[in-house]
């Protein structure tokens, strides 16, 4: 077997068992039922390209905080739906969210549930709600 076959398959066996974690995932799924208008993003290249992109734009301490920005509190969890919302959690077995906004169901009770740090961000990287381990809500303009 040749080398380029032998990395296509080990691929494909990563993503099957990246697939196979989050299948069974059931707060997972309530989470993005509870959405509605959500769309999984399921390829790993696209979720790391959002990852990458949020983390070339904020610039994270070692408590997975956004280092020298002063966050805001948080009042309401609604989002503007004039734009695309990307949700993703510090489990990396799971996918991508992209959501089309509005009001969390559940106070994001679902959303929150999912994993211990969770971060909704918009698709132009000027904004980013982060929920970190403790429960705390953090906004960074």
């Amino acid at each position: 077997m040749d080398r380029v076959r032998l990395e296509q398959l080990k691929e494909k066996n990563r993503a099957f068992v990246r697939r196979k974690t989050w299948e069974g995932h059931e707060l997972f799924h309530d989470c993005v039922r509870s959405l509605g208008n959500a769309r999984l993003i399921e390829a790993i290249e696209e979720t790391r390209g959002l990852i990458h992109s949020m983390c070339g734009r904020f610039s994270f301490d070692e408590y997975r905080h956004i280092k020298g920005s002063r966050p805001a509190a948080v009042d309401e969890l609604d989002f503007g739906t004039d734009q695309t919302w990307y949700i993703v959690w510090d489990d990396a077995a799971l996918p991508a969210v992209a959501w089309g906004g509005g009001p969390l169901p559940n106070g994001g009770d679902d959303l929150f549930a999912v994993a211990f740090d969770t971060y909704i961000f918009n698709g132009s990287f000027t904004e980013i709600i982060h929920r970190d381990s403790s429960g705390r809500l953090w906004r960074y303009p």
